[in-house]
């Protein structure tokens, strides 16, 4: 049995969402009111590069799909440090449902400015689907705290990656 999802963040990113899942389910968009995306902040203040999903105002755009339960493990794997939740969404032909959506565990994070996929695509729409992979490859293998500590080096590994495909010529 499949469950309806929404997402409003980095999944909402075509490609990140099929190197997580595998494969890319059909997405419907779709509008949550009430909530707000917003730059998660460290507990020193810091922002960082993944959003949080937040009750406010100015509503959420995003994407609703239609996921499988080995679908719904490899999300939960790698939204490791989130909760589902279902909330209200409305698809683009007006029709109402209710939808898993990850929120951020509660105390985890603190929300920053208001987040844009766009701005994140761009600096992170090669490197995120490329991490994504290798990260996806550890479940099963060791506990998603684990495979999360590994985040950073496995971020790094796959720029390189993107560089040396890139073909460029090397310099000192």
């Amino acid at each position: 049995m499949t469950s309806k999802y929404f997402f409003y963040g980095t999944l909402s990113h075509p490609a990140l969402l099929e190197r997580v899942l595998g494969h890319l389910p059909a997405l419907v968009p779709a509008r949550a009111e009430g909530w707000e995306v917003r730059h998660a902040l460290a507990s020193d203040g810091d922002e960082l590069s993944f959003p949080v999903l937040v009750p406010g105002p100015a509503g959420v755009t995003g994407v609703l799909a239609e996921i499988a339960p080995e679908g719904a493990r490899r999300l939960d794997f790698y939204e490791t440090w989130y909760v589902t939740a279902e909330i209200a969404v409305t698809d683009a032909a007006g029709a109402v449902a209710q939808a898993r959506v990850y929120l951020p565990e509660p105390g985890r994070w603190q929300p920053g400015r208001p987040w844009a996929l766009a701005d994140w695509v761009e600096q992170w729409g090669e490197i995120a689907p490329e991490a994504a992979a290798e990260f996806m490859a550890l479940q099963g293998q060791v506990p998603a705290e684990q495979a999360l500590a590994r985040y950073g080096n496995i971020k790094v590994r796959a720029a390189s990656r993107l560089r040396a495909r890139d073909g460029g010529p090397a310099t000192r």
